[in-house]
């Protein structure tokens, strides 16, 4: 066997030294870098109204939910909002305050505009009790029976009214509701209804009114807003009345003061 010579021994040992300062080079107490996570786009709540509609599924840049008792949706400021029921998409709309089927629908004029009719008779017929003016409800079910489906809004009234497949998906839906199977609500009366809930929230356009706020909301909103659209609406979130009103995408909901 032939042994290593002095100066192999002496290699080796070198070889050795520099794998381990190499192996240990790299692990320094450096300090891992965290990333400053980017800045949350500012988000405001809306309502959306026709009566309001409970139950509708929205969804707004990285903002999503189901609207409440009282239409309460919240969106990022500057970005749109799209409204559906199941895969039924309702309608789409830059995110505001308040949005009605109206803002759907770019080139409407009224509430007349078929396609917006044809939005209005599909909310209205599918409320859970059948009463529009207490409130629009979308239950859980309905929603779920409406995966997969789609329905054409943009299409003339009494197209809209003969479409087999809106037939069968109301017919449908409405089965599993409060107040049964029906057919769509008429266009006449979809419009009527709508129509009170725009004289009630345009009651006080064109005019305007400075209010002085005090509390915890002066830090966000300021100690005075102008007020350029408001209206009384009845029964709104189990107050008798209240005042809601905007001011640049602000909304504030101004309850009658305690006797």
């Amino acid at each position: 066997m032939n042994l290593p010579s002095a100066l192999d021994v002496k290699r080796l040992c070198l070889s050795v030294a520099f794998v381990a300062v190499t192996a240990c080079g790299g692990g320094g107490s450096s300090t891992p870098t965290t990333e400053t996570p980017p800045p949350q786009p500012p988000t405001a709540q809306g309502i959306f109204l026709d009566s309001a509609v409970e139950g509708l599924r929205y969804v707004s840049g990285g903002q999503s939910g189901l609207t409440d008792a009282n239409g309460t949706f919240t969106y990022e400021v500057g970005a749109s909002v799209t409204f559906t029921i199941g895969d039924i998409e309702i309608g789409t709309a830059q995110g505001a305050a308040i949005l009605t089927p109206l803002e759907f629908v770019p080139t409407a004029l009224d509430e007349s505009d078929p396609m917006v009719v044809n939005i209005l008779r599909f909310l209205q017929t599918l409320d859970d009790d059948g009463d529009p003016d207490n409130g629009i409800q979308i239950t859980e079910l309905v929603r779920d029976l409406a995966a997969g489906l789609s329905i054409t809004f943009n299409q003339s009234i009494d197209n809209f009214t003969g479409d087999g497949n809106v037939q069968v998906i109301v017919s449908d839906l409405t089965a599993t509701s409060s107040a049964g199977a029906r057919l769509l609500i008429d266009a006449s009366i979809a419009r009527a209804h709508f129509r009170e809930t725009l004289d009630e929230l345009n009651s006080g356009n064109g005019n305007q009114s400075i209010i002085t706020l005090s509390g915890d909301d002066t830090g966000a909103l300021g100690k005075e807003l102008t007020l350029t659209e408001f209206g009384y609406r009845p029964d709104f979130g189990g107050a008798e009345e209240f005042l809601a009103a905007t001011s640049d995408g602000v909304l504030a909901i101004i309850l009658p003061p305690d006797d």
